[in-house]
């Protein structure tokens, strides 16, 4: 008897790409797109990212991409990890001299923002806040964050200069 499975090659879903959102107001840097709470928005939140960046004249290969990259995933893994929000909304928003990479969800719970130079703890856990804290200030930012106002959720944020290079 033959397996009616036989033969069936699985499909892989094409992945999908990541078209950034203009907001409300064209022309501003401001770019959003939000997303279903799950291990597949971290990948779009990063290629979402790299392609606003890169758009918006940041050299691909540049310090500051890398570490925008690396902190958007930390953020984006959080997001996923350690709240009970159905959705989370990415927003890139690019001026003349800095831009800020900020992830809103609708879990209440607002991390402590640790000081740049705190150290990682030891164990597995609990390293990727400091890890953004230290990078954003490695490039002259910082690292926030904010309770939403007009209801449940937070957005944890990112401030870096356009700068090419970690400061010394």
């Amino acid at each position: 008897m033959t397996h009616r499975w036989r033969g069936f090659r699985h499909r892989p879903e094409p992945e999908p790409v990541p078209v950034p959102v203009a907001a409300a107001r064209p022309g501003t840097g401001v770019h959003t797109l939000t997303m279903a709470v799950a291990p597949t928005m971290v990948r779009l939140a990063t290629r979402t990212t790299h392609t606003v960046l890169t758009a918006r004249g940041v050299p691909a290969g540049a310090a500051v991409l890398d570490a925008a990259l690396l902190i958007v995933t930390e953020l984006a893994t959080n997001t996923v990890r350690h709240t009970r929000s159905a959705r989370a909304t990415l927003a890139v928003l690019v001026s003349e001299d800095h831009f800020t990479i900020a992830v809103r969800d609708d879990d209440p719970r607002v991390p402590e923002v640790p000081a740049p130079d705190d150290a990682p703890p030891a164990t597995g856990h609990g390293r990727g806040l400091a890890v953004v804290a230290g990078l954003a200030a490695d490039f002259g930012g910082h690292l926030t964050a904010i309770p939403e106002r007009s209801g449940p959720g937070k957005t944890i944020s990112v401030l870096l200069p356009l700068s090419t290079a970690p400061r010394p």
